[in-house]
């Protein structure tokens, strides 16, 4: 059950990923502000917040940031 669970967690993020990351071509690309962005995505269940959530997971995952797991109690200490 854990595998599976695990399993769909990575499909969502995923699925989250290339959402964000289409908000942030319409965004970047065709100079749509996210509120432009929502509303051509025609679906009433994308609020602005959660488009702004998506964005920031695109960001996140294209933006070098710190190795995880670095600094939350784990890993080696010295």
């Amino acid at each position: 059950m854990v595998t599976a669970l695990a399993e769909r967690d990575a499909v969502v993020e995923t699925c989250e990923r290339r959402a964000g990351a289409a908000l942030l071509a319409l965004t970047r690309a065709e100079g749509l502000t996210l509120a432009e962005a929502v509303e051509r995505c025609a679906w009433d269940a994308l609020t602005s917040r959660e488009a702004a959530r998506l964005r920031q997971v695109a960001m996140a995952s294209t933006t070098p940031g710190p190795v995880k797991g670095a600094g939350g109690g784990g890993g080696t200490g010295g």
